[in-house]
């Protein structure tokens, strides 16, 4: 489940009289946010980003962080929210406020690996079949799939 996080004690009369909201995102994480060519950036989170600022009459202004400084950038005051993939967890909810979810979502495992290897993979109840120096996992600094 994938939600907004915010931490900013704002008002809305507050937000609107300064005249933008600034959204941390990745601009690396497609489809929810990318650079196209002509350097805009666009995305599911993007459309939300906006969709949100326009009802409240303000305009967006994103500022682009590393995924594993999403929560820093709120907590510190450089982003006043967050719309990247930000998978809903009681360790954000703890440090951020989280609205959501706006997607729903699973993890999966994207692998180049022999069929004997995945059917012994799929087979297990454990997590001792990665445990394996022949094996390479990857994942995204500071998401949940890192852990």
């Amino acid at each position: 489940m994938l939600g907004v996080a915010t931490a900013a004690p704002n008002t809305l009369a507050a937000i609107q009289q300064k005249g933008e909201v600034v959204i941390a995102t990745t601009g690396t994480q497609e489809p929810f946010s990318i650079f196209i060519q002509d350097g805009r950036i666009m995305g599911m989170d993007i459309d939300l980003g906006q969709f949100i600022v326009k009802a409240m009459c303000v305009k967006p202004k994103f500022e682009i962080f590393p995924f594993d400084k999403l929560e820093e950038a709120v907590l510190s005051g450089k982003a006043d929210m967050a719309i990247s993939g930000l998978m809903i967890t009681r360790a954000r909810e703890a440090k951020v406020d989280m609205v959501g979810p706006y997607h729903v979502t699973g993890s999966s495992v994207l692998a180049k690996l022999s069929n004997a290897q995945l059917r012994a993979i799929a087979d297990t109840k454990d997590l001792q079949s990665f445990d394996s120096k022949d094996l390479t996992l990857a994942a995204l600094k500071g998401s949940t799939s890192e852990v």
